[in-house]
């Protein structure tokens, strides 16, 4: 149960550089019942992947240290070795390009462009964790 007593519809990862993004988008998906962890960074975020239990990642393409689709790569690899696969969206500035075939290769299931329309955002969380279940 989250804070407010209705149930938790899933336990988001969300690793995005930008400050405001991830404070923006955390208090969407809050607000539409997820449960959402943040980190700043993509060396943060696999961290908190491997020691946590998530039903989705969200995160950004363009971060210092390693860019989103590192981390999408590694998480693939990590999954892969306990035999499952998490949803994985990537976010992007609309002038990154991420070809059909980086994201067969890395894991990544849908690309969202910036600006990002949180209601589409919303029902692609929603379809992708529900093909899950």
């Amino acid at each position: 149960m989250g804070e407010s007593g209705k149930a938790i519809k899933a336990n988001i990862l969300l690793i995005d550089y930008e400050e405001t993004h991830r404070s923006i988008y955390t208090s969407f998906l809050r607000y539409a019942g997820y449960a959402v962890t943040a980190a700043p960074d993509g060396i943060e975020g696999l961290s908190l992947f491997k020691k946590g239990s998530y039903d989705l990642v969200l995160c950004a393409l363009e971060m210092p240290y390693l860019s989103g689709v590192e981390v999408a790569r590694a998480i693939k690899t990590f999954c892969m070795g306990k035999g499952r696969k998490v949803p994985f969206i990537m976010v992007a500035s609309r002038t990154h390009e991420v070809t059909q075939e980086e994201m067969r290769k890395t894991g990544i299931d849908t690309v969202f462009f910036k600006p990002l329309r949180l209601d589409h955002l919303s029902e692609s969380i929603n379809g992708l964790i529900s093909a899950r279940r």
